[in-house]
């Protein structure tokens, strides 16, 4: 995860919804929606394949 710090070091922005208007979720909530109902066969191949793309994803978007 990204700190303020860090972000602002970057020159991003921080974008947060504001109190009382849901519909600024609505992006990541059907996002989340559809990844809760895929169907995986997780095994341990698989497992250590969403694994390996999670860590690469995460250190491409940490070397920004």
């Amino acid at each position: 995860m990204i700190t303020r710090g860090k972000s602002k070091e970057k020159g991003m922005i921080m974008s947060m919804s504001r109190k009382g208007t849901p519909a600024d979720n609505a992006p990541i909530e059907s996002f989340h929606a559809s990844l809760k109902s895929e169907m995986f066969s997780f095994d341990n191949t698989t497992t250590a394949i969403v694994e390996q793309i999670v860590e690469a994803y995460s250190n491409e978007i940490n070397s920004l």
